[in-house]
């Protein structure tokens, strides 16, 4: 159990250490911290309070990478490692390789020509560019919380995602901006006004050329058997990401495959909590926590100069347990939902694809 005193200084510190773990679970003894961990963790080993809700770093570097739900990158992990498996106390071994993004990548920078030491800027607005790979144009863009008088631009050229940009001030406050945002999961990015409209459709041909589709694609991948703290969060990073390009006033399409999985993660949560179960075990707020999770999709006007219109298009895959619609996260899903394909196993079974029962479906 956790111990009875701590001294004010113990109470002070970012430090503490683990007393209890159950399943994912983990306990504090600092801060009254609790929290459901995704890595090995053992009774004594310290924790840091790092005082942030669960955030993703966005910027260049994101297309063509493979991130798990915490944007751990699998892939640079198992190139130091040697290892399918991420290893206990990664982070506190290889330190700041293991973020998300680069640090040590150098992009070719190109500024605004309506920025300029003077000007005033408000969230959202370009004021540059970086050309990530032949697909992608990526725009970097004013934080949305920041805003100001110009007081320093940075020339075009090659700069790392945490080299100086620009310089603001605002209310005698000086703000450095770089090109690495770091930005709350579960809070939407904002926008200027969402904008109804169909989506226009999407090509893969650039200028005759013909290149892979991972250039502009990138990958949350979780599987049912990794630590359930990390299933859960995946859409919420998947999301936040797709916010992101959809702020540069791109159109982006994000799968979730599946909100099954997720929704499982979920209840495997709640029960650890010891929250009351609802329907089959699931928390009463599923349907509350997909709503809020499928409401971020839509078109809309971003903001900041110059105007520009993105949108978030989310695929959403349902598989309930043996193809019945009564179960909780398929009911619930139907009823937030604008379009649904039915699949049907006896079209299937005759070989008939896109096995879709026009029946059931609706748009």
């Amino acid at each position: 159990m956790a111990p009875s005193s701590r001294d004010a200084s113990d109470r002070e510190a970012s430090y503490g250490f683990v007393y209890g773990v159950s399943g994912p679970a983990s306990f504090g003894t600092n801060y009254d911290y609790r929290r459901v961990f995704v890595a090995a963790v053992t009774i004594g080993d310290p924790v840091l309070r790092t005082g942030k809700p669960l955030s993703v770093e966005l910027g260049p570097g994101i297309m063509g990478s493979i991130f798990d739900g915490i944007q751990r990158p699998l892939k640079d992990i198992a190139d130091m490692t040697q290892s399918i498996y991420i290893p206990k106390g990664l982070f506190s071994i290889i330190g700041v390789s293991t973020k998300a993004l680069s640090r040590e990548a150098r992009w070719d920078y190109s500024v605004n020509k309506d920025i300029f030491v003077g000007a005033h800027v408000t969230g959202g607005d370009v004021i540059g560019t970086v050309y990530e790979n032949l697909l992608i144009k990526h725009k970097i863009m004013l934080p949305p919380n920041s805003c100001g008088t110009v007081t320093f631009v940075a020339p075009s050229g090659q700069y790392t995602v945490e080299d100086v940009l620009l310089e603001v001030e605002f209310a005698g406050q000086k703000e450095k901006i770089i090109m690495l945002q770091i930005w709350p999961v579960r809070n939407p990015r904002p926008c200027a006004e969402k904008v109804l409209r169909d989506f226009p459709e999407l090509t893969m041909e650039v200028d005759g050329v013909t290149t892979s589709i991972m250039k502009r694609t990138a990958l949350v991948a979780n599987t049912s058997n990794m630590p359930v703290a990390a299933r859960e969060a995946s859409i919420y990073t998947g999301i936040t990401l797709a916010e992101y390009f959809r702020d540069m006033g791109l159109n982006v399409a994000m799968m979730a495959d599946s909100t099954s999985r997720w929704a499982e993660a979920l209840r495997e949560i709640s029960g650890r909590l010891g929250e009351m179960p609802a329907d089959s075990g699931y928390p009463a707020y599923l349907a509350a926590r997909l709503a809020s999770f499928y409401e971020r999709a839509g078109k809309v006007k971003c903001l900041g100069n110059p105007e520009r219109e993105g949108s978030v298009t989310i695929v959403g895959a349902v598989s309930p347990p043996g193809g019945d619609f009564a179960d909780p996260v398929t009911s619930a899903t139907l009823g937030i939902v604008q379009v649904f394909w039915g699949l049907d196993k006896k079209l299937a079974q005759r070989k008939h694809f896109p096995s879709i029962n026009w029946l059931i479906s609706y748009r």
